[in-house]
């Protein structure tokens, strides 16, 4: 499972159309061009994701590229206007991303800095680990969380940027 952070984009100040349709910025359409290099070392995972310009331009290279499926889901996109995080549907992420995790298919899931805490938390408790450390991502980061086939447990975790 890999959870990326969409790429940089536009600033939201000085944005006045909407929010959804604010895309990555001329730093984040290069690191787009990058990333089918850089998730290649995974295989070839499918692609679930933000349906926010930004989310689905930072994996449609990759998506090209490797002719991988995609598909975007509503509980992984984040609406501007809402005003704290719970607004954001951290509930419906959570339970989201946790299907994922039990289809247990190699899979990239793209979305917004405000869930990945909550998606990482989900992991690590679905796979009965510890965590410790800062969940959170900078644009343009991953966190790739490799599942033990036998017995479903947590293998290892990685954390990665696009741009080294």
């Amino acid at each position: 499972m890999i959870l990326l952070r969409h790429l940089s984009a536009r600033e939201k100040r000085g944005w006045e159309d909407d929010d959804l349709l604010r895309p990555l910025d001329r730093a984040g359409r290069a690191d787009a061009l990058e990333l089918p290099r850089v998730l290649a070392a995974y295989g070839r995972p499918r692609v679930v994701t933000s349906a926010a310009a930004r989310c689905t331009e930072s994996v449609l290279p990759y998506t090209v590229e490797y002719e991988v499926s995609a598909r975007t889901e509503r509980a992984f996109t984040v609406h501007a206007e809402a005003a704290d995080p719970e607004a954001h549907g951290v509930e419906e992420a959570r339970e989201a991303f946790a299907r994922i995790l039990d289809e247990g298919l190699p899979t990239v899931v793209c979305t917004h800095g405000e869930l990945v805490p909550h998606l990482m938390t989900e992991a690590f408790s679905r796979l009965g680990a510890p965590f410790t450390q800062q969940l959170s991502l900078r644009k343009g980061s991953f966190w790739v969380v490799h599942v033990a086939a036998p017995d479903g447990g947590l293998a290892s975790v990685e954390r990665h940027a696009v741009r080294a």
